[in-house]
């Protein structure tokens, strides 16, 4: 039997008995079919939010019906199927939106004019995704503004500042790390710098506001996939080590957060630390270029296994103990139970080793300008959408 999702792009249709999905474009006499599919099958190819390209056997087309054959039907795969890579293509003719420009800073995404509109809730002919680093600028833009970002950022300002947009609040789309990018450091030296960072919490007091707590593991308490880790203390104890370390944090992360900046003040006090804040242009370096880092990284609690995706293309460390094969066992999950108990195995890898040490959590937050409304359904679990945003 298939289950009929909400369409966004495509009618979609999952069948767990063929162990497929099919994706047939509402609009296909307006699209070059070719490039469709095209535009498909290089998503699932080179997206980084998840190994994808490990759960497909093939990807055919038949007509105007693209047929992307399993090797199973994973108990995420309506979440993976809302990922970006999907809705954004190359050329005009491959989809609903297509990249006009790019930089680092900004880039402008613009509408298939050839498409009838009315059909989706966007009626603007570009939309402009623009980096900017102070958000308290964008709070006197009174129109055509949506803007998102997460409660650690925001707590650094008074609501009373952004009385101008109406807000949605994601739990749990961010979280505050500490890393490691080599084996410089030993399991004793990893929780030494573990213990420094328990120490900061405690003198440390932080604004909840926005959902901003601490936290000890990756995944908080009032995620559905929560379970507690007990850690497997190591035997010995150190106090200190003759080491030189270098901490590595993004200037976005340092400037958008007054918890960032007190902690990197308070790492920096260690004799045996140097921290050194990276231009915003290099930001990801701090994974390549420091012996630690610091950083603010997206998690999604709908599937977190996207996230440990993420670090192990990042964080070198991170590779060398979570294995290929458990994350496919967490992407392959073919439901909620299996899926649990598979991303608190990874989870508890990386805690009981002090690969990654949690600081602390927050929410992601859209702020919406009055003028304008977000149909949430198109939404997902992503913020927002280029195609969900609708002038009132």
């Amino acid at each position: 039997m298939s289950e009929k999702l909400v369409s966004v792009a495509s009618d979609i249709n999952i069948s767990s008995k063929e162990i497929r999905f099919t994706l047939r474009p509402d609009f296909k006499h307006l699209l070059n079919f070719e490039s469709y599919y095209s535009s498909i099958k290089k998503s699932f190819e080179n997206t980084s939010h998840a190994f994808l390209k490990r759960l497909v056997n093939d990807i055919t087309c038949e007509g105007s019906t693209v047929i992307v054959k399993l090797t199973t039907v994973p108990f995420t795969l309506q979440h993976l199927l809302s990922l970006p890579d999907f809705y954004l293509s190359e050329t005009e003719d491959a989809g609903l939106y297509s990249i006009k420009t790019s930089n680092p800073t900004q880039i402008i995404i613009s509408k298939n004019k050839k498409i009838n509109f009315s059909f989706y809730k966007n009626n603007f002919d570009e939309v402009a995704l623009t980096q900017y680093r102070d958000l308290g600028q964008l709070f006197n833009l009174k129109s055509n503004t949506c803007i998102y970002t997460d409660g650690m950022s925001l707590d650094e300002y008074a609501s009373e500042q952004y009385k101008n947009y109406h807000r949605i609040d994601f739990k749990h789309e961010w979280i505050l790390t500490l890393g490691f990018n080599n084996n410089k450091t030993t399991l004793i030296q990893r929780q030494y710098i573990k213990n420094i960072i328990d120490e900061f919490k405690k003198k440390h007091s932080l604004l909840t506001s926005n959902g901003t707590k601490w936290t000890d593991q990756i995944l908080p308490e009032d995620s559905s996939f929560y379970a507690k880790i007990d850690i497997n203390e190591p035997k010995s104890e150190l106090d200190n080590f003759e080491e030189i370390y270098t901490l590595g944090i993004s200037k976005k992360d340092y400037d958008s957060s007054s918890v960032v900046r007190a902690l990197a003040e308070y790492i920096a006090q260690k004799d045996n630390m140097k921290v050194q804040i990276v231009g915003n242009s290099d930001h990801e370096n701090i994974y390549k270029d420091f012996d630690i880092y610091i950083a603010k990284q997206g998690i999604n609690s709908s599937a977190p296994s996207n996230y440990y995706s993420f670090l192990y293309n990042f964080d070198p460390l991170i590779s060398q103990y979570v294995t290929e094969e458990m994350l496919n066992n967490c992407i392959s999950a073919k439901d909620k139970s299996e899926y649990k108990k598979q991303i608190i195995s990874v989870e508890k890898t990386i805690i009981d080793n002090f690969l990654v040490v949690p600081i602390l959590s927050c929410r992601g937050i859209d702020l919406v300008s009055k003028d304008l409304e977000i149909d949430t359904n198109l939404n997902s679990d992503w913020g927002f959408r280029a195609n969900a945003i609708q002038k009132k």
